[in-house]
């Protein structure tokens, strides 16, 4: 009877075994973009990159066709709930964002505990690459003073729109006042500021804010 018993036990163990999703090597999951017109900047399809993920995932036995997916630019907005990456994304030149991902299930299809899904797939990084195949101009420098900068920020020419980013790839909102910005609000720390001249060319330069 002990026999049998310990027959049954190990048939079971097996069977549960040959079930298990086979984990992929440890690492982060890495989608690279190029920067298609080489000005600084890439954006990301979020939705084709999460086809391309659960497709991927399938291939190493976890089905997750019951599960909706939520990326979050850093492991405090993924814990918050806040932030989260939608398409199209932007993001900046040689700069490997690292995002966590959130797995939400819809009731249908298998279902994986939490913990294994987030210890397998939650680490992805967003890189951006510059396009070498196309020509890269040579601009002339845009010109602006102070920087580093603790309030306003001016420029030497006209400048039709601005943009700022945080080193994450969050954009700020600003506005132009007399061909100035105020930075005197932000935190201090590295932005990179895409701007367009009054030519129609555009730059992207780092501002310090100290």
């Amino acid at each position: 009877m002990k026999k049998l018993l310990f027959f049954f036990i190990l048939i079971c163990s097996v069977h549960s075994w040959a079930q298990s999703p086979t984990p992929p090597p440890l690492g982060c999951r890495v989608f690279t973009v190029p920067d298609s017109d080489n000005d600084g900047f890439a954006t990301f399809d979020i939705n084709q990159y999460f086809t391309q993920f659960r497709a991927e995932a399938l291939t190493i036995n976890y089905d997750l066709s019951g599960y909706t997916f939520e990326l979050y630019p850093s492991e405090a907005d993924y814990t918050a709930g806040t932030n989260v990456i939608v398409s199209p994304y932007n993001n900046i030149v040689a700069f490997e964002q690292t995002c966590y991902m959130k797995f939400i299930y819809s009731g249908a299809g298998p279902f994986y505990d939490a913990a294994e899904l987030t210890m397998v797939f939650a680490c992805h990084k967003l890189e951006t690459s510059a396009n070498l195949s196309l020509d890269m101009a040579i601009k002339k420098p845009l010109k602006f003073y102070p920087n580093p900068t603790n309030g306003w920020l001016n420029f030497d020419e006209p400048i039709k729109n601005v943009a700022l980013f945080t080193i994450d790839g969050r954009q700020i909102q600003m506005k132009i006042q007399n061909q100035s910005i105020d930075f005197s609000n932000l935190s201090n720390g590295v932005y990179l500021m895409q701007a367009q001249d009054s030519s129609g060319e555009v730059f992207t330069q780092k501002i310090i804010k100290q």
